[in-house]
């Protein structure tokens, strides 16, 4: 279990987050998956699929 402290006002109070091993990579696993349909669907667009590559980006990214 990792603890992470987050200072947020001036008096010194702080937010923490508690999160088990593996929540920073589940993180960066997301973000990755994330860029990849982005990329895929940007490059569609500029081979003239358009609006269809925009709209399963958007399925894509709501499914997960």
């Amino acid at each position: 279990m990792a603890v992470f402290c987050v200072y947020d006002a001036p008096d010194g109070a702080y937010l923490r987050r508690e999160a088990v091993d593996g929540w920073i990579e589940a993180a960066r696993a997301v973000e990755a998956v994330r860029t990849r349909v982005e990329l895929q669907a940007a490059f569609e667009q500029q081979r003239g699929l358009g609006a269809s590559a925009s709209r399963r980006a958007g399925s894509a990214l709501t499914q997960r």
